[in-house]
């Protein structure tokens, strides 16, 4: 497996964070989601706001309400920076995997052409 990183080094502006196009999912989960995607927990803190939060996300609200939702602190944070601070850009992760599955297929390939297979063979 070839030791390839995902790194992006862009400065996104704040409003990236809520869009559809954010991959950062919180790591740590809450108390209502063991690994929630921010950008719809950012929804949900705007929604409950406006009073429009629906009521099957009852224990969102009350997280929100009570300031547990870890969501509320990440964008405190990104607004006191004035940027986007937890945002993954989904279409360059996108491309980056399709990348490196290419680059790994290749290192296969080049492999078994050479007859050093990285696989194990199977035992009768």
């Amino acid at each position: 497996m070839l030791d390839l990183k995902f790194v992006d080094d862009e400065t996104y502006p704040l409003e990236a964070s809520a869009s559809g196009d954010n991959a950062y999912y919180i790591p740590h989960g809450c108390e209502c989601s063991p690994r929630p995607a921010y950008a719809s927990c950012l929804a949900k803190c705007a929604a409950r706001k406006k009073g429009r939060l629906d009521e099957r996300y009852s224990d969102c609200s009350a997280a929100i309400g009570a300031k547990r939702c870890p969501a509320l602190a990440m964008r405190k944070e990104e607004i006191d920076k004035g940027q986007a601070l937890y945002f993954i850009s989904r279409p360059r992760l996108q491309a980056f995997n399709e990348y490196r599955q290419r680059m790994e297929r290749a290192a296969w390939e080049k492999k078994q052409a050479t007859g050093k297979s990285s696989r194990k063979p199977q035992e009768d």
